[in-house]
């Protein structure tokens, strides 16, 4: 699930077309209808786990699940009928080499193929349509609208939904002759606007990406370059590099032109100071704080949190979105978010019972 990435650019409440016709809602019932908004957000998705076990545990079940990016990966796993429990086992021993084809192109880095298949292997190869709970990956279209999929291929669904553009290649749906989607977060980062128009009576939304600290400047950092007669090295805060050089093999060689080696070296100062680049500040002080950096500055629609009768908002703000490595630390700040929270979605369901 590393991922990789996020996003919004949103236009009216409900803005967003379906590729195919949504299939008839069941029968009404004596229950309200819950249902559960995950957004994206990279690594920060295995928060998600943690909320689905906390509302497990309340015997709290969403009717319909709905998606963005790395909350259409854990949505469409939770459709498919598996527990919190079974969720977390997958998480824990996910290695990220199952879902990362790299295929360098002028569209992209990696392909996507790898993801959907790991995606519909843990479904069973089960189309969206048919799947135990209702499930809605929502993606971004050409012209930048969000746009749900209620039937088809869960795996190449979900592989739109979480391709970040310029990272991911845009897939095709369906693969031959259909348009490219890309991530959902660029256009619904929680896509709380689907479970309105799908009848929802009560909402439960997740945003992984609402805490976003404010990163202190980077230091400006000078690395000392030395020359000896072995080489070279560089320091720079509290780390030394080696680059040894064999000068008497060098000189050995025949160079062009009667070019003296010795000469060239010479002109290297024996000691000189180079500024680098602000980031390698970061890097060699905190290299979780480098990634974070690097990730986009991206919020949740206002309408989209507007339609929500409850948003869990777990506060990952010391984790990156491409880290994948303090995973349940984030699953376990998910839990902890939504157990703060569960009289209150408690209380908006029974307001909704009849």
């Amino acid at each position: 699930m590393k991922s990789l990435l996020p996003f919004v650019a949103l236009t009216l409440l409900f803005v967003g077309c379906t590729t195919t016709p949504a299939p008839s809602t069941s029968p009404a019932t004596s229950q309200p209808k819950i249902a559960l908004v995950l957004g994206g957000g990279g690594a920060k998705g295995f928060a998600h786990i943690g909320v689905i076990e906390a509302l497990e545990a309340h015997h709290i079940k969403p009717d319909i699940i709905i998606g963005t990016s790395s909350g259409a990966m854990v949505g469409a796993i939770y459709a498919s009928g598996k527990t919190a429990q079974e969720l977390r086992h997958i998480a824990l021993n996910l290695d990220e080499n199952q879902l990362i084809d790299i295929t360098p192109s002028k569209q992209g880095l990696i392909e996507g193929e790898k993801l959907a298949h790991f995606i519909n292997t843990q479904v069973n190869f089960t189309p969206i349509e048919k799947l135990p709970t209702r499930f809605v990956p929502v993606t971004t279209n050409q012209q930048g609208q969000a746009v749900s999929f209620h039937a088809g291929d869960t795996g190449q669904a979900v592989r739109a939904s979480a391709s970040v553009p310029r990272l991911f290649i845009a897939p095709r749906l369906p693969k031959n002759g259909g348009q490219k989607y890309t991530d959902g977060g660029s256009s619904a980062l929680v896509p709380a606007r689907f479970a309105r128009t799908l009848g929802a009576d009560v909402v439960i939304s997740v945003d992984v990406l609402a805490h976003q600290s404010a990163l202190p400047p980077p230091t400006p950092t000078t690395a000392t370059i030395h020359r000896s007669d072995k080489g070279f090295s560089a320091q720079f805060s509290n780390q030394t590099i080696d680059i040894p050089i064999d000068f008497q093999k060098l000189n050995s060689q025949k160079l062009p032109f009667d070019i003296s080696l010795d000469t060239i070296i010479s002109t290297i100062p024996a000691q000189t100071k180079l500024n680098l680049p602000d980031e390698f500040a970061v890097l060699s002080q905190n290299p979780k704080l480098f990634w974070r950096y690097f990730e986009p500055k991206t919020q949740a629609d206002p309408q989209d949190l507007a339609v929500s009768d409850v948003v869990i908002r777990p506060n990952l703000s010391a984790f990156s979105v491409f880290d994948t490595q303090e995973r349940q630390q984030m699953m376990d700040i998910g839990k902890q978010s939504t157990l703060a929270q569960i009289d209150t979605i408690k209380q908006h369901i029974q307001n909704k019972s009849p």
